[in-house]
């Protein structure tokens, strides 16, 4: 990957990331041993195996601690903004304890044990019945 550019979203520690992930990917030795960079290597050489060797969260918990990563809080930061009303909707359901699964366009998917809603751009809920990837 030294032929790209560094797009301006990513820290410096998030395209290491990116650089050792295609580096492992492609199954070629690293080229560095900071921890961004072996943190995407590793994860690129379990996607190259199809073995896993660590379960999600434990990677994303390893991930937030490699300092200038860019952490899924601050990805839903710089997401698109909810509207009024939704943010409204979305902080009365966090009140209730309903915590966000995903925040998307034009909606936002909350869950709370097997409760799980769905809030729209105009502040409506519905019941919903998504499969979560990881409640944040």
């Amino acid at each position: 990957m030294t032929g790209y550019a560094k797009p301006d979203l990513y820290s410096d520690a998030d395209w290491e990331m990116v650089q050792g992930y295609m580096r492992g990917k492609d199954c070629l030795p690293p080229q560095r041993r900071n921890p961004a960079y072996m943190h995407g290597y590793r994860n690129g050489m379990s996607d190259a195996s199809g073995i896993l060797h660590e379960r999600a969260d434990v990677l994303r918990r390893r991930a937030n601690m490699i300092p200038g990563v860019t952490t899924q809080a601050d990805l839903i930061k710089r997401a698109d903004p909810m509207t009024p009303i939704q943010q409204a909707t979305v902080e009365t359901l966090q009140a209730e304890g309903f915590q966000i699964v995903l925040q998307a366009k034009d909606i936002v998917r909350m869950t709370k044990g097997a409760d799980k809603r769905l809030v729209r751009a105009d502040g409506s809920v519905k019941r919903a019945n998504h499969v979560e990837r990881g409640v944040r």
